[in-house]
């Protein structure tokens, strides 16, 4: 009744005659109505439900991958340094080669292999450096 009302089709062959059947009719139309609302609310409420859920799944896997090419040393944090590394590289405005070349320079460099460059290191290889 509440989708034949809704979609305002009716059954022309039904119709109340008394007040008291019409005050009825028209309440419970109106009830129709409203449940009709309800439903279809509480539908499009399950698909923007699954929608979010299936957003939500796909974020994680991004940001899991993402993540997976930040942290190339998997200790399950990523310093500024790596952080800056893979920005440069995600936009594209440094090579993976240059990368490798900076970091072979930066190896031969630091003299005693601590990974840390020392002021005197850096005066021993000013002409490494190009500068």
């Amino acid at each position: 009744m509440a989708v034949v009302t809704f979609s305002t089709v009716g059954f022309g062959d039904l119709a109340p005659k008394s007040k008291l059947g019409r005050a009825l009719g028209s309440f419970w139309m109106i009830l129709g109505v409203l449940a009709f609302g309800n439903m279809v609310s509480s539908i499009a409420a399950g698909i923007d439900y699954y929608k979010k859920s299936v957003w939500e799944s796909v974020q994680k896997r991004r940001a899991r991958t993402i993540w997976s090419e930040m942290d190339k040393d998997r200790d399950g944090d990523v310093s500024k340094d790596a952080f800056l590394i893979f920005m440069l590289r995600r936009k594209n405005l440094v090579s993976q080669a240059t990368l490798d070349e900076l970091g072979q320079i930066f190896d031969v460099v630091d003299g005693n292999q601590d990974g840390r460059l020392t002021f005197d290191e850096v005066c021993a290889s000013l002409d490494k450096l190009g500068a």
